[in-house]
């Protein structure tokens, strides 16, 4: 399965994502999920927790084989961001991804990977 999940089994992919936590609490992410702040997406043995800052949506957390998994969903993500008015994408705290990402239009922007929304 690849999709979005809006909370109802968000405690199932709790052990992939406590890692990415840095300061957060678990509570605080079921607290933004189930206030429509943070979207959670899942897809075989990854998740990923996304959420929105200012015209910016931060990949927040994520967890398992991400790369394998929900890497061919960035740019449909990317694309729901961009109708809802948001300019880019950014993650943060995963440097090593960027050989993967730059691709695909990414690049490094200090400390973050980030990635231009409205140039295709």
């Amino acid at each position: 399965m690849v999709g979005y999940d809006p909370l109802g089994r968000v405690g199932l992919y709790r052990e992939l994502l406590e890692p990415a936590l840095m300061g957060n609490s678990w509570r605080d992410v079921v607290k933004a999920i189930a206030t429509g702040n943070a979207q959670l997406g899942v897809a075989g043995g990854a998740a990923m927790v996304t959420r929105k800052d200012g015209y910016i949506l931060e990949i927040w957390l994520c967890g398992g084989k991400v790369l394998n998994r929900l890497e061919p969903c960035l740019d449909t993500i990317g694309n729901a961001a961009f109708e809802a008015g948001m300019n880019k994408m950014r993650i943060t705290g995963r440097k090593g991804w960027f050989r993967h990402l730059r691709k695909w239009g990414w690049y490094r922007d200090g400390e973050d990977i980030m990635k231009d929304l409205t140039h295709g």
